[in-house]
């Protein structure tokens, strides 16, 4: 496995990285949006390191990249989805907004609380309801009829069916199913992995990835097929979902689209060894200047 670091070099500090004798040639400087990627392990990331103290410090994305043989090892996995989200009207975000606001946390201490959504408004009049997928919408997701079928009938542990209701009609779509994880994972890792995005006025803590999420040998072995973190992401705080690699297995033998997956590691196995120990090393070198944001 590799760490892979991607750095926004802004035009403004061009001139600084463009005219160092390494870096003139081995970045793109027509790269989208100013993004570089480069390993974890390179001269090229230690060299923009070391030019960063120059700068007021640049940001940074840190991901987790495994060979194939790594990624079937493991036994849990992070779902994402391959696509943006659905289109919603204006009446639509506000509805579910004010839904969302409505819910209260799911509370496991002081600082650890993640919502679950068991309902959304959203129209399925421009979605292929005819086709085996799986679409998203504010972090959650939606499956197609046939879907929704083929989890019920394989008995997909850990997961719900929640209604995906019609604001015209004020009526569930039969069309859509919104899978809700009635199995929400303990604490993660304590390794650096996932980081605190904000702080709510009432302590509760909203959270990113840096890396991949990693749990104990005991969580890994206890959780269900569909399961949601107990750390909440995104702006209305809902659990990542990870899934068990039966799951995984069934989204391909099913031809299921609109999701992918990626490695949550055990901590007791040799690949996360591997892991922290290569993800420490580009963590200390990145907060090496203080002024640098992940």
């Amino acid at each position: 496995m590799k760490i892979i670091v991607r750095v926004s070099i802004g035009y403004q500090m061009r001139n600084i990285f463009a005219l160092d004798p390494l870096l003139c040639t081995k970045l793109d400087w027509d790269a989208p949006g100013s993004w570089q990627e480069m390993s974890g392990q390179s001269p090229v990331l230690e060299r923009v390191i070391d030019l960063s103290h120059q700068t007021d410090g640049l940001r940074f994305q840190v991901f987790a990249d495994f060979s194939k043989k790594e990624v079937e090892s493991v036994s849990l996995y992070l779902m994402r989805p391959t696509r943006e989200d659905i289109a919603m009207t204006a009446e639509e975000q506000t509805a579910n907004y004010e839904y969302f606001e409505s819910l209260k946390y799911r509370r496991f201490n002081s600082e650890l609380a993640v919502k679950v959504v068991g309902k959304i408004f959203a129209s399925a009049a421009k979605l292929r309801t005819d086709i085996d997928n799986i679409y998203t919408a504010f972090g959650c997701y939606l499956a197609t009829e046939n879907v929704s079928q083929v989890f019920t009938n394989e008995q997909v542990t850990g997961l719900s069916l929640g209604s995906v209701i019609d604001l015209k009609s004020i009526s569930s779509n039969r069309k859509l199913g919104l899978l809700v994880p009635s199995n929400v994972l303990p604490a993660c890792a304590p390794d650096g992995s996932v980081v605190v995005h904000t702080v709510h006025p009432d302590e509760i803590k909203s959270h990113r990835v840096v890396g991949c999420i990693s749990y104990s040998s005991d969580i890994t072995q206890s959780a269900m097929d569909f399961n949601c973190t107990g750390e909440a992401f995104g702006a209305i705080d809902l659990g990542e979902i990870i899934v068990s690699k039966r799951f995984r297995d069934m989204v391909k033998t099913f031809k299921i689209k609109g999701v992918q997956f990626s490695p949550v590691l055990d901590t007791s196995t040799q690949l996360y060894a591997e892991y922290h120990s290569k993800l420490q090393y580009v963590m200390e070198r990145l907060r090496s200047n203080p002024a640098n944001k992940w």
